[in-house]
This record gives structure tokens, sequence and C-alpha cells, in this order.
């Protein structure tokens, strides 16, 4: 059976707001709570021996407490719809004014609770506005502490992400070309060019020739992401040529639709890829070949082989579908397409043209 591809479980990209500051909680809490206060002189007429004044104590702990853990909710529900980088002047004046709105009837509420409390007599407006003269900046300021922390955390995950996107990427470029360069495809051909050797040592001198300008080429592809459909259309001509003097007479490949292939690409080797899959998974021989079409349309090539299961095909493993997805996705920007049913494999294989080819195409 011919290899398979995996549903894209693939989503797009949540930002984490998991920050590690129970420490900075720890501190930065009780210093409000205690600090504000004091230098407020809200507790000043009072002293130790009053139960008022630890009441006073605790009760703007309560108010630091909930100040800072509700406006660091706003700031985690603000910055987890996108990266601080985006638009950061708008994103930056609707955090300073959520800010603002929280803090000022919380800080006026508990102030004037406080004042009810300590039996003030009349409502001590300069005191009130004063309190909140100095609470607003100092929750704009831990905001803005926090919004620091969120640009650190955004640069290392977009480092982090590239980082792995590179390593993927490498990933990829080694499984495609172990999977071209098979260690089945190269015994097997070893072993026909010994038989070759002995037989027919022309046909032989052909045959290693060829194999050597495939691995030539297949090694060259590494650092590329995209070529030519005309090179590519050339090396599987190439190829088809060595499948030929490994298996006379075994297969037949049509190709169609490929008269002006110019600002055509593809991801290099795909057309090989594809074809020593169908090899690989298919009885065929001389008296019964494998018909293969290769039809090119639009912006897409249509890779068809009748599905002739062998007796001892090799399990597949679905790496080399995989890793040519996962190119196709990365470089046309369009995902590979499997329809397989119980007579016919089919692969549509995306490719990228250019305006003047698809003018041309019209």
């Amino acid at each position: 059976m011919a290899e398979r591809i995996p549903a894209d479980a693939a989503g797009a990209r949540q930002r984490s707001r998991q920050l590690r500051d129970r420490a900075l909680r720890a501190v930065g809490i009780p210093l409000l709570g205690i600090g504000l206060p004091r230098l407020l002189g809200t507790l000043a007429p009072l002293g130790p021996d009053d139960a008022r004044y630890w009441l006073g104590t605790a009760w703007f702990l309560l108010l630091s407490l909930a100040l800072w853990m509700g406006n660091r909710w706003l700031l985690l529900r603000l910055s987890a719809r996108a990266a601080w980088t985006e638009q950061p002047r708008r994103r930056l004046l609707a955090i300073a004014g959520s800010i603002v709105a929280f803090t000022l009837p919380v800080a006026a509420a508990f102030t004037l609770a406080w004042f009810a409390v300590d039996a003030r007599p009349g409502l001590d407006w300069p005191a009130l506005a004063l309190t909140l003269a100095v609470i607003t900046p100092a929750a704009l300021l831990v905001s803005h502490l926090y919004v620091t922390l969120f640009l650190i955390q955004d640069g290392l995950e977009d480092r982090l992400e590239r980082e792995q996107a590179e390593r993927a990427r490498l990933e990829a470029e080694l499984s495609t070309l172990k999977s071209q360069l098979a260690p089945h495809l190269m015994f097997n051909s070893l072993h026909t060019l010994g038989v070759m050797i002995r037989e027919d040592p022309a046909a032989a001198r052909q045959f290693n020739q060829r194999l050597a300008e495939i691995c030539r080429y297949l090694l060259a592809q590494i650092d590329r992401e995209l070529v030519p459909l005309a090179e590519e259309l050339a090396f599987l001509r190439e190829y088809l040529e060595f499948v030929r003097l490994r298996f006379p007479g075994s297969v037949r490949v049509t190709l169609r639709g490929f008269a002006d292939p110019a600002g055509t690409s593809v991801p290099p080797a795909a057309l090989q890829m594809l074809l020593e899959n169908a090899l690989k998974h298919n009885a065929h021989d001389e008296g019964d070949p494998l018909d293969i079409t290769v039809d090119f349309a639009g912006d897409t090539i249509r890779f068809a082989n009748p599905r002739r299961p062998r007796a001892a095909a090799p399990v597949s493993t679905g790496v080399g579908l995989r890793n040519l997805q996962g190119r196709c996705q990365r470089t046309v920007g369009r995902a590979l397409v499997v329809h397989e049913s119980e007579r016919e494999f089919v692969v549509l294989l995306p490719v990228r043209r250019e305006a003047s080819a698809m003018v041309r195409a019209s």
C-alpha cells in the first residue's frame, strides 16, 4: 500500500502567558500595601497601640492585592490576543485606559470605606484626591513592568520559534535526502550493478554513470527550496532511464501538459520521490509494466498510478510523503493532496507559478 499523509493538526499559534512573577507579587503587593498609606499619611493619626492602625494596614494590603491582581488579570487578557510588538502604541493606550478605568473606582471605594471606618468628619476630598493621584501612577508603573516582561517573553518565544522552525527545516531536508537515497534503493542498485558487470559491462558503466548523476543531483538540492519545473522534468527523465536499466520494460511513464513549463517551480526531486514510491509499493515486471501518468494543468501536477500491491512490499512509514507535504506547505503555500481508491493512487502536487506563466496558460 502506498504511503498516506496524516491529517494536518497544526493550528494557529497561541502565546502562552505563564509568567513566573510569584516573587514579584510576594514583594510588590506588601510593599505597596504597607508603603502607600504611610507615604500618604492615611494612618498618621493612629499608632500601633490603636486597633484601627492594624485594621487600616490590613485594609490597604487588601487594596494592594485587589489592584495588583485585577490589573494583572487585565494585562493577561489583553496580551493573549497578539504579540506586544503588533501595534504597540494602540495596545499601550488600550492597556493604560483599562488600568485607569479599573484602578480609580476600586481605589476610591476602598479609600472611602476606610474613611468611614476611621470616622472622619465629612468627606476628606483632598485626602481622597491625593490617594488616587498616587495609586494610579503606581498601578501604571507596575503595569509597565509587566509589559516589559511580556516584551522579553515575546522576544524569547520568537527566537525559540525561529530556531525550532530552522531545526524542523533541516530535519525535513535530511529526512528527504535519506528517503531519496534510501538503503533499499542503494542496495538494490548496487546489486543490479554487480549483475550487470558480469553480464553486460557496457550497460553496467551506463548504469553506474546514471546512479552517480542522480546522487550528485540529490546532494546538490539540500539547500534549495524550489527548482524550475524544466529542471525537475530533466531530472525525472534521467531518473526514468536509470529505472529502466534497473527494471527493463517494467514501467511506462506518460507526461502530458508540460509543453511550456517556464515560470513554474516545484520542490526539488518531488517527482522522483513519487515515482520511486510507486515502484516501491506496486508490482511491476516486463510482462505487466506499471503505467504511470503525470499531468500538468493549472497550478497542479497530477501523478497517478494503478494500485497493484506487491506481495512482499515493505511496510510504509509515510516519511516520504510527509516530508514532501511539509516542503509543499512551506515553499508553495498549499498542501499536497492524496486520493486513494481500490484501483488507483493519485497525488496532486502543488506548484508555484509566476503571474506571466499563468497568463500564458490562460
